[in-house]
């Protein structure tokens, strides 16, 4: 599609009108927000929900145009792509459907592209709450993005990958690559890494060195209740290692928790032990010290030993 925007802020939904509502209320309300530079997309990935009235609701109230997209078959990844071929901005921007955007986001997004002009651009994400009830051990920065902290000023990073949930991208990466239908969640299929496999892939493919990072293009990511459990800190870091072995990756931190995993098995059947006699003032309850210490890189190393069997075995 030819572009007319700036911007086509494009947000990938399924089965989530209550928190989508909340996504496209914060959009609406971000500074510099003007139909001749921006427009909103949202690509409903076969939802059965009240998400398309949402929108329509939504629409009807916006100050710049709202597109209603249909993807019917199942895919992170499908949607985005979709949400690319149907956008017409010279930057695309993917938001999570559960981010509540910073009001001076789309200012941020400018000043970058007026700047920098990146081809990849990101900035953090930090846990949001709802209002309904919750484990109270559960911390809020458990939700931030891992990388928060790491790189205090604008600029490119060789080691940085922008998140899926609060990234843009400029249109002309799209002809080089697209995001890998191999990866990505699938309706309620825990598959992570469509961004980052898109991103090493077209820096791999023109040599640029890293993606550009900024700490003030700000998102809030909400913490849904079903993923505040250690049951689902195991999956997610298990979905992260064996995602990372199926992509090759294999950085010195997976190196050596599959060089020492036997010894991490030790740790989490000594576990139970060392949990009694944990620093109160960092894990005020035992499951802080599951969810932070015990359950993640056991997790993430077994993650990535099923992933190179599935690399090495086909």
């Amino acid at each position: 599609m030819a572009e007319s925007h700036s911007i086509s802020i494009c947000v990938c939904t399924y089965n989530r009108a209550d928190f989508l509502r909340d996504c496209l209320q914060s959009i609406l309300q971000l500074e510099n927000l003007r139909s001749e530079t921006v427009e909103l997309i949202v690509v409903d990935n076969n939802s059965t929900d009240e998400t398309e009235a949402l929108v329509k609701e939504i629409a009807n109230v916006s100050p710049i145009a709202v597109r209603y997209i249909f993807e019917a078959t199942q895919g992170l990844s499908v949607a985005r792509n979709r949400g690319a071929d149907e956008s017409s901005g010279r930057y695309i921007a993917y938001v999570d459907d559960d981010c509540v955007l910073a009001t001076d986001w789309l200012r941020v997004a400018f000043t970058i592209i007026k700047v920098a002009d990146p081809v990849i651009a990101g900035g953090p994400y930090f846990g949001r709450f709802t209002n309904e009830p919750r484990p109270s051990w559960f911390k809020l920065e458990y939700g931030n993005a891992y990388f928060v902290g790491q790189y205090e000023e604008a600029g490119y990073y060789s080691n940085f990958r922008a998140s899926g949930g609060n990234m843009l991208i400029r249109r002309d990466v799209f002809d080089l690559v697209r995001f890998s239908t191999r990866f990505g969640v699938s309706g309620n299929k825990l598959i992570l890494g469509e961004e980052r496999h898109l991103q090493d892939q077209y820096l791999a493919r023109t040599g640029r060195e890293g993606v550009f990072y900024s700490p003030d293009l700000r998102v809030e990511h909400t913490i849904h209740l079903q993923k505040m459990s250690l049951a689902y800190c195991a999956r997610r870091n298990f979905a992260i290692g064996r995602t990372h072995a199926v992509m090759g990756i294999f950085s010195k931190v997976n190196v050596r928790l599959l060089a020492f995993f036997p010894a991490l098995l030790a740790f989490v059947a000594m576990s139970p032990i060392l949990s009694l006699v944990r620093p109160r003032a960092q894990y005020p309850n035992w499951r802080n010290f599951y969810y932070e210490t015990v359950l993640p890189y056991p997790a993430r190393g077994f993650g990535l030993a099923v992933g190179l069997a599935e690399r090495f075995g086909r």
